[in-house]
This record gives structure tokens, sequence and C-alpha cells, in this order.
């Protein structure tokens, strides 16, 4: 996966933790493929849909997310991916937020027999804005 960024509002609850709760929408378009000793560039693009849950700490963060995709390749293949994310508030203030988030990813093929490997790991590496309600996240 080369890029994701996806535009959302979230729903805060108020707890001693910082609870946001929310759907997660987005675009994911990767560029680079490996086969073997071989590098190819092709674009494959993917709708992404799911839901994340952010708890804050003071500066730090964990964002479980369930995120459903299907790329648009010659064959369909539909991934559930699960990330975890790490993160770090970087500006915190009370209408405008700026995050780093880093973790791992774990991808499970959906309705697909053609791939050996039902599950693969990867990492999310990513930058996030917080304005009012409204989140745009890059990973």
């Amino acid at each position: 996966m080369f890029l994701i960024v996806v535009l959302f509002v979230t729903i805060s609850l108020n707890a001693q933790v910082g609870v946001n709760v929310g759907p997660k929408i987005g675009y994911q378009a990767s560029k680079l493929s490996f086969k073997g000793d071989d590098m190819e560039s092709s674009f494959n693009n993917a709708l992404n849909i799911g839901i994340f849950t952010r708890f804050s700490f003071k500066r730090f963060i964990i964002q479980p997310e369930l995120l459903f995709s299907c790329q648009n390749v010659n064959n369909k293949i539909n991934n559930l991916s699960v990330p975890v994310l790490f993160g770090f508030k970087l500006v915190d203030r009370k209408i405008f937020k700026m995050r780093a988030n880093v973790g791992p990813v774990a991808y499970f093929t959906i309705g697909n027999t053609s791939f050996k490997k039902k599950m693969n790991m990867g990492s999310a590496l990513g930058l996030g804005l917080d304005v009012w309600r409204l989140t745009l996240d890059i990973n």
C-alpha cells in the first residue's frame, strides 16, 4: 500500500481517557509490486470502508481499526485489514490536533481462493489532522 487518504467525522465520548469512535472511508493507490527479483510498477486502486476507535492518554494514542477494501485489479481482491496504530499528538489544541502514528497491520484475503496465503502482515506509518470533528489521515 502506498497511500491512503481518509476523510471522516468522529463521535467523541467524554471520559478520563479520551475515546473517539467513527467511520473510516478512503481511497488507496499502490504502485510497486515485486515478483521474484523483478519489481513492477502499476497502479492498483482500492476503496476502503470501516470503523476506528481512538484511545487518547494525554499526548499518546492507540487506534485500532477494522477496514474492508475492494481492490480493482485483474481479479478482484477483497481484504479485511486490522491496523493497530500507536501515535503521539504533535499539536493538541481544542479545535486543531495533529498526530503521527505507526503500527502493525494484519491483512486477511476474503473470497479469493487463488491465493495460498490468506493472511499477511504489514505496517502503517502516517500523519493525521483533526479540525473540530473532521479528520484527515494520510498513511
